[in-house]
């Protein structure tokens, strides 16, 4: 059994299929460029949330431009109204907390999804862009899974736990708690290569 579609969807399919069509040609480079950034923000989820953030944020201000160089309006969408509500309970919510000020710093990440979630809305129209997105996050996320348990299993660096002041560590910088990485372009992961770079320096002189 198949689902049948209702006249206003199917309206809704085609007044997006058409304004696609009739675009200009700045308004589709300005269509790539906003997926372009779309890409960049589902690789860049997984690793940093402030590259991530700042790729919406490129891809949110260029969709904007668009608009304006189309001259046309946001297509409608069945989740807006619930968005909507879950922002306004929100910050009624916050407003009503025991300390609204300490609470009113979050309502930002609480807007974040929304404007997040309209940005992908309008800008996919088609389901392989879906599914390219889809696939390029799990990627991403499944490498920084990978990347992670590589610096868990094999180490991320050294840390200091006491360090005395007469040492050449010490006058170079070295303080207690301090996590070295990495020494004259070495990369430093187990105390052995901290030991034996060390020696190779000294041996050097």
């Amino acid at each position: 059994m198949t689902q049948r579609e209702t006249p206003q969807h199917i309206g809704s399919i085609h007044q997006r299929e058409s304004n696609r069509s009739t675009a200009t040609p700045l308004a589709k480079y300005l269509n790539l460029i906003i997926y372009f950034f779309l890409v960049l923000f589902v690789l860049l989820l997984p690793y940093s949330i402030k590259g991530a953030r700042r790729a919406w944020m490129a891809a949110f201000v260029t969709w904007l431009i668009s608009l304006a160089v189309r001259r046309t309006r946001m297509f409608k969408q069945p989740l807006v109204l619930p968005m909507l509500a879950y922002v306004v309970f929100s910050g009624i919510s916050t407003a009503m907390s025991y300390d609204p000020y300490l609470s009113w710093g979050h309502m930002k990440l609480v807007c974040y999804g929304p404007l997040v979630c309209t940005v992908f809305a309008q800008n996919l129209s088609r389901l392989s862009q879906v599914r390219t997105l889809v696939i390029l996050l799990l990627l991403s996320a499944t490498s920084a899974a990978c990347f992670t348990a590589w610096q868990y299993a094999y180490g991320l660096g050294v840390r200091v736990k006491f360090i005395s002041p007469q040492t050449q560590l010490y006058l170079a910088g070295i303080r207690t708690d301090d996590i070295i990485v990495g020494i004259d372009g070495h990369a430093i992961h187990t105390p052995t290569q901290l030991a034996d770079v060390l020696r190779d320096r000294k041996s050097t002189r």
